[in-house]
């Protein structure tokens, strides 16, 4: 019952904000009465990451981005650790633009020695005008391969244990230049689980906003519920709010998490830290894109940014 309602409050949140953004909408019908060609969304989150989800944006063709993604351990590791600072783990990260619809990515971080590999595709952009779309949709494949070794001695595992699979529906709308949101739902395939009750298959919807403070700064956050009632029982939902500070090329996300790791088998099945407990992990995300194939087109929001 608990899932029906959070379900639910997501659902109804997410129509509540669309309604209190109708005057936006409005404006847009009537905007496209006067201008009837199509206009598309730019920038609904200023990067590729909320902060450990994917978002509907990406690279367009031709574009590579590096990603640092950097997380510390709990606050309640205490003075004698840091408060955290300590021990760390980290992720590298390349992404790059195939096409304007189609972007690949991989990357390895520290935990347990993942390397990951992922495909986005866009399916619809968020549009106004003529024959326009309120909403963007991008399809998000991963596939999760761990490099060191079990910890049980005893157990003869199998290669196909190193693998996982995830796959998720981004579905995201710009309400203003200020504020977007998007609904993440998702599966997630385990080869190897830790006991006879864990589930190989997890279903899960993630939900997470950008709020833009000044022209350089925005608050962002997601949250991810795991609709499994054993994995609800031994573990916590993964919540995260960040702090996103935007340079020419550059963004920085400063960010605070009870979630251990950056992919989806680390944050939807191992986060265990209460935030009302201290079990708080400090973070950090670094992104620089680099022009490959094409010659530089600053984004609109960007331009907006510097003042131009």
């Amino acid at each position: 019952m608990a899932r029906v309602h959070t379900l639910a409050i997501i659902l109804f949140t997410f129509l509540v904000i669309n309604n209190a953004f109708a005057q936006d909408e409005l404006l847009e019908m009537l905007d496209s009465i006067s201008t009837p060609e199509k206009r598309y969304a730019q920038g609904t989150f200023q990067s590729t990451r909320v902060i450990n989800a994917h978002t509907v944006d990406f690279q367009e063709e031709g574009e590579m981005q590096a990603l640092i993604q950097h997380r510390f351990s709990s606050l309640e590791d205490g003075y004698k650790q840091g408060f955290g600072l300590d021990n760390a783990i980290v992720r590298l990260g390349i992404e790059y633009g195939v096409k304007d619809w189609l972007a690949l990515g991989f990357g390895r971080s520290t935990n347990d020695g993942v390397v990951d590999g992922y495909y986005k595709t866009k399916l619809v952009r968020q549009s106004y005008g003529a024959g326009g779309f309120p909403f963007s949709i991008v399809t998000y494949s991963n596939v999760h391969f761990r490099t060191k070794d079990f910890p049980n001695t005893q157990i003869s595992y199998k290669f196909k244990h190193r693998f996982s699979f995830a796959s998720q529906i981004l579905i995201a709308k710009k309400f203003s230049q200020a504020f977007s949101i998007q609904l993440m739902p998702g599966y997630l395939h385990r080869n190897l689980v830790l006991t006879n009750e864990d589930p190989n298959d997890i279903y899960h919807l993630g939900g997470a906003f950008r709020l833009k403070l000044t022209k350089r700064v925005a608050l962002t956050g997601e949250y991810f519920h795991v609709f499994d009632s054993h994995v609800q029982d031994t573990q916590e939902m993964p919540l995260t709010f960040g702090i996103e500070i935007g340079t020419a090329g550059h963004v920085f996300q400063l960010n605070f998490s009870n979630s251990p790791g950056f992919s989806e088998t680390q944050f939807l099945t191992q986060t265990i830290d209460k935030w009302s407990e201290g079990g708080i992990r400090f973070g950090f995300n670094i992104s620089r894109v680099f022009q490959i194939k094409k010659e530089y087109e600053p984004d609109p929001e960007l331009l907006e940014l510097l003042n131009y």
